[in-house]
């Protein structure tokens, strides 16, 4: 939450005030605010009575939005039980196979979301110690390789029920969001991934066939640079060039 602070001064502020900083982590309130106030290079008062103030109402304000972002957003995926049993024949009606058709489309989509977590959650994990580290390069890769697949899904599944979940209300593309925050990719991009299959079993062959042409390599740089950031990292720009 605290990284929601764009000012670069008010977020060494803002984690000295709440203990994220080994220096006051476990302290009182008192030291931490004063710790804050030396490290935007005013005194406690002023600190507490024109920084402090600011710090909340920005924190405030990303509550809200997560709040808002939370209540807007009703998909969830469908609800799973144990199957003991060897499911019976499904009836020669059409309204029973659409059923089970869309069941299948909503699956592959929440598939999608999840296998796209699973990735990303690699990537904050592996920039997290070192960014610029092989396994952090193939872990971005796989998540390019998974955003394809979930765009694909997508597509498919508007191409059948139109541009809202039957279950749910809200347009497919907003899962993307669900599975965690991807270097956005603007239409054309997204165009670009989807001609070159990311439906494909393996993930290499994927990234080979992308990265064959000056747009696809274009994206797949910009991936890998976005994807590489972390608040530790001292070169962004370390994969510019990938």
């Amino acid at each position: 939450m605290l990284q929601r602070i764009t000012d670069p001064a008010l977020l060494v502020a803002a984690s000295t005030l709440f203990g994220a900083v080994p220096s006051t982590t476990g302290h009182g309130l008192m030291a931490r605010r004063a710790s804050a106030a030396l490290a935007m290079g005013r005194d406690a008062d002023h600190f507490r009575k024109h920084i402090e103030p600011r710090i909340l109402a920005d924190l405030t304000q990303a509550l809200i939005a997560d709040s808002d972002r939370m209540t807007t957003t009703r998909a969830a995926p469908p609800r799973l039980i144990p199957v003991l049993r060897e499911p019976a024949e499904l009836p020669q009606d059409m309204w029973a196979w659409e059923a089970v058709e869309h069941e299948e489309h909503i699956a592959r989509l929440w598939s999608g979301v999840y296998a796209l977590r699973a990735e990303l959650l690699a990537c904050e994990r592996l920039a997290s110690f070192d960014p610029s580290a092989a396994d952090l390069r193939d872990a971005a890769d796989a998540a390019l390789w998974r955003v394809g697949q979930l765009h694909v899904a997508i597509r498919t599944y508007r191409r059948a029920y139109g541009g809202r979940l039957l279950h749910g209300d809200i347009a497919p593309e907003t899962l993307l969001a669900l599975a965690g925050w991807s270097p956005p990719l603007d239409p054309d991009d997204v165009d670009i991934v989807c001609h070159h299959g990311p439906d494909a079993e393996r993930c290499r062959i994927f990234i080979g066939d992308l990265t064959a042409t000056e747009p696809g390599a274009r994206i797949h740089a910009r991936w890998h640079a976005r994807l590489s950031t972390h608040p530790h990292t001292t070169d962004p720009d370390a994969w510019s060039t990938a």
